[in-house]
């Protein structure tokens, strides 16, 4: 079963381009798993959430849209430009939820080395973002002694410091004290507030439902439902997200 609802939005007779555009997208592997014919948008200053059980696509879905995996078909633009292209990377932020970081550098070491790669990174709003997460103290430390937490921050910094349009978020919260997980939905709402458009694949219901303004339910590797939590509520006559949830995946 597929459930597909939508919400219209203030200004919805204006044509407005997605900041992400995933049409069709089909990635397969030799043991079957994988996804199938995912089309997903992601508009201006949208979060949207990407929930389902374990071997449900997720993974395939996020590494496909950020470029870690080429999809055997479909078609991923990220604001307006094919992800493959230069321009779509800059655009692009991503915080994965395993964190390979180089151990042998410093964390200033690894942010000059990607003020050198991204032609728009802001060093003072770099800054800020490392002064709000509490960062600022241990740039001359070994990334490798870092611990989990410090590690998804400086991920963070990483993905924004560009001001990209597009940020993509695998588990962002996995790990994190409570205030440092405050502290980042703060710079996800001031991400969006400036246009730019959030996936997040994660599998906390309670975050996706309070806090995305739509959802995908991925499902035996395809998309099973899509649309706004309280669309989806009411049409499966659920009380909750969980609920839901647990109705279209079986």
């Amino acid at each position: 079963m597929h459930l597909e609802m939508t919400h219209a939005t203030e200004g919805a007779g204006a044509s407005v381009a997605p900041v992400l555009s995933v049409s069709a997208l089909t990635k397969r592997y030799r043991g079957g798993q994988g996804i199938t014919d995912a089309s997903i948008e992601v508009a201006p200053s949208a979060l949207v959430g990407v929930i389902g059980p374990n071997g449900s696509g997720k993974t395939t879905l996020v590494n496909s849209i950020v470029g870690l995996l080429e999809p055997d078909a479909g078609e991923v633009l990220i604001d307006r430009s094919p992800a493959a292209d230069l321009d779509a990377k800059c655009k692009l932020g991503f915080v994965p939820d395993e964190l390979p970081l180089p151990s042998s550098l410093s964390g200033n070491e690894f942010i000059d080395y990607l003020a050198r790669l991204q032609p728009g990174f802001d060093s003072e709003w770099k800054d800020y973002l490392c002064g709000i997460l509490g960062l600022t103290d241990h740039l001359a430390r070994f990334i490798g002694d870092y611990s989990h937490g410090m590690k998804k921050k400086i991920q963070f910094v990483a993905a924004l410091a560009h001001t990209p349009r597009l940020l993509v978020l695998d588990e962002p919260f996995r790990g994190l004290d409570p205030e440092a997980a405050i502290c980042i939905r703060a710079l996800i709402d001031a991400h969006r507030a400036r246009g730019g458009g959030v996936l997040v694949a994660t599998h906390d219901l309670l975050f996706a439902e309070q806090f995305c303004t739509s959802v995908v339910i991925l499902a035996d590797q395809r998309v099973a439902a899509s649309g706004h939590s309280a669309a989806l509520r009411e049409v499966c006559g659920a009380a909750s997200l969980e609920e839901v949830f647990l109705h279209v995946s079986g």
